[in-house]
């Protein structure tokens, strides 16, 4: 038969370790909710066809005070892409892949996009030169 102090010991490490169990749930589960979604649209002006879809980009998306925060995403044959990321403000980076390397953005276009929605998918359009 257990005694009193091994039941008691017992009852306080089940204690424990469940609550220490729920509280690591309770951790992950939170994460899902600092996510968000950005989708668009990439295309390329070229001075000969007009716009056409941008199959096959590569996009940086940097976020905003943290240089080593990268995510990188390749826009799908239609030019479309989504990308699912961590909530804040990120600067989209195009760079031309050959060299002459140039930043390949619009001069017009916003550079800058806040992803902030769990729910609500953040719409970022892009427009390229061609270089």
């Amino acid at each position: 038969m257990l005694s009193l102090k091994s039941c008691l010991f017992t009852l306080f490490y089940l204690f424990t370790f469940s609550t220490c169990v729920l509280s690591q749930s309770r951790a992950d589960a939170e994460v899902y909710n600092r996510m968000a979604t950005i989708k668009g649209h990439v295309e390329i002006m070229n001075p000969v066809t007009g716009k056409v879809p941008a199959a096959g980009m590569f996009i940086v998306f940097q976020r905003v005070g943290c240089r080593d925060c990268l995510v990188g995403v390749y826009t799908d044959s239609y030019g479309d892409y989504r990308l699912r990321i961590g909530q804040g403000r990120y600067k989209a980076i195009v760079r031309n892949p050959s060299p002459p390397e140039k930043d390949m953005l619009d001069r017009n276009q916003k550079r800058y996009v806040r992803a902030a929605s769990p729910i609500v998918d953040q719409v970022f359009d892009l427009l390229l030169l061609v270089p």
